[in-house]
C-alpha cells in the first residue's frame, strides 16, 4: 500500500527520521494529534511505525489515515493476517517515495505467539537525491544470535547508503526456551543485546543514532 506523492516542499539540509511502535495504531486521530503537537516528532520528515494494522471495514489503512492528517505519504507493509485484517509496519514521509520493497524475515518458532516478521525498504526522493530507508520489527523473546539472524537479510543485502530503523526489541536478557528471561547472575555475561547489536551494525558500516545505554521503552522493567 503506497500513497500518492505529498505536496511538494523544499529539500531540507538535514533529513529528520523518527521511529515509533504505535501498538496497533487503533487511535489514528490521537496518534496524528500527538505527532503534530510534539516539538520533536512534528519536525520529523520520515516516521517509521511498527505494530500498525489495517482492516477492510475501516476507511483506508491506519497508516494512510495518520499520514493524511499529517500531510504525508505512506508505505504500508503487512507482515501477517490479524483477524480479518493485517498487522505490519509502515513508513510515513513528507517527500515522495519510490522503489518500495518488502522482505520476509526468518521465522523463529517460540513457546507462544510466534509471529511472521518483515522488513520494508523505500527510497525517499529529495530533489535529485535518493535516501534508502529500511524499517524493521523483530521478535522480543529471542537471544541475540537469533535476533541478528532475523534482521540480517534486511541489512546485508542493502545496496549503497541506507538508514535503518524500527523496533529491534533488544533487551538485557538471555532467554530460556523463548519464555523465561534470565537476569542478573542467571544470565550469560555480556548478554545485553543492544551492545552486541551495535557491534554488529558497526561491522556493517552503520553508525548508531543514540547511545546503547538509552532506554527507548520508558516503563519500569
Amino acid at each position: 500500500d503506497l500513497g500518492p506523492p505529498p505536496v511538494e516542499r523544499a529539500v531540507p539540509a538535514t533529513l529528520r527520521v523518527a521511529t515509533w511502535n504505535v501498538h496497533f495504531g487503533k487511535d489514528t486521530d490521537g496518534i496524528a494529534a500527538n505527532i503534530a503537537a510534539s516539538p520533536v516528532l512534528s519536525t520529523a520528515d520520515v516516521i517509521l511505525m511498527q505494530e500498525i494494522e489495517a482492516y477492510p471495514e475501516e476507511a483506508g489503512t491506519r497508516a494512510s489515515r495518520i499520514a493524511a492528517q499529517l500531510g504525508m505519504t505512506w508505505f504500508y507493509a503487512p507482515a501477517r493476517v490479524e483477524w480479518n485484517g493485517t498487522h505490519g509496519i509502515a513508513i510515513l514521509s513528507r517527500f515522495p517515495l519510490e522503489t518500495p520493497l518488502v522482505k520476509q524475515l526468518p521465522y523463529i518458532d517460540q513457546a507462544w505467539n510466534s509471529r511472521e516478521r518483515n522488513a520494508q525498504a523505500v527510497e525517499v526522493v529529495l530533489g535529485e537525491a535518493r535516501v534508502r530507508i529500511v524499517n524493521i520489527h523483530l521478535d522480543l523473546r529471542i537471544g541475540v544470535v537469533d535476533r541478528i539472524r532475523q534482521l540480517s537479510p534486511a541489512v546485508v543485502e542493502l545496496d549503497g547508503p541506507a538508514l535503518l530503523g524500527g523496533d529491534f526489541n533488544s533487551n538485557p536478557y538471555a532467554w530460556l526456551d523463548s519464555a523465561v528471561p534470565l537476569a542478573g547472575t542467571e544470565a550469560v555475561v555480556g548478554a545485553d543485546q543492544a551492545v552486541v547489536l551495535d557491534d554488529y551494525f558497526a561491522e556493517q558500516d552503520f553508525r548508531g543514532a543514540i547511545p546503547t545505554t538509552t532506554a527507548t521503552m520508558r516503563i519500569p522493567v
